[in-house]
């Protein structure tokens, strides 16, 4: 089965298509499981490396919803077992940008925020006085 890596120009990589199923403690970090044969695996029985990245018998990281496709080789690992970069700093394919407002600023350059009305909760949520929160 041959390797293929994501094109980090299509941004379409998400961590959790390689991260196995596990419970997390109270930090919010995995708890990983060690099998009988004292192998690493997440919950569903599925092999994972150190990071609770599925990988197969040759250490090739694999795709959770496509276990056949294989998409980062061994070789591209670093020694704690994390995918290569830039997959590794976008691993969320995060963009603030996306999601930021416009806001009015105060004269010292503070951003200004008002409540936004229609929240459910009317106190986490804000506006500015010039357009919504995306």
């Amino acid at each position: 089965m041959p390797i293929e890596p994501p094109n980090p120009e299509d941004l379409d990589f998400n961590e959790h298509d390689i991260l196995g199923d596990f419970n997390k403690d109270e930090n919010g970090n995995i708890i990983l499981v060690t099998d009988k044969y004292g192998n690493l695996t997440d919950n569903n029985g599925w092999l994972v490396n150190e990071r609770g990245y599925i990988w197969d018998k040759f250490g090739h990281i694999k795709h959770k919803y496509e276990p056949g496709r294989r998409l980062f080789s061994v070789k591209d690992l670093d020694e704690k077992g994390e995918i290569p970069i830039p997959f590794a700093l976008n691993r969320y394919n995060f963009n603030p940008h996306e999601i930021t407002g416009s806001f009015d600023f105060d004269d010292i350059g503070n951003p200004k925020l008002l409540p936004l009305k229609s929240s459910p909760n009317h106190k986490d949520s804000k506006i500015s006085s010039s357009s919504w929160n995306k």
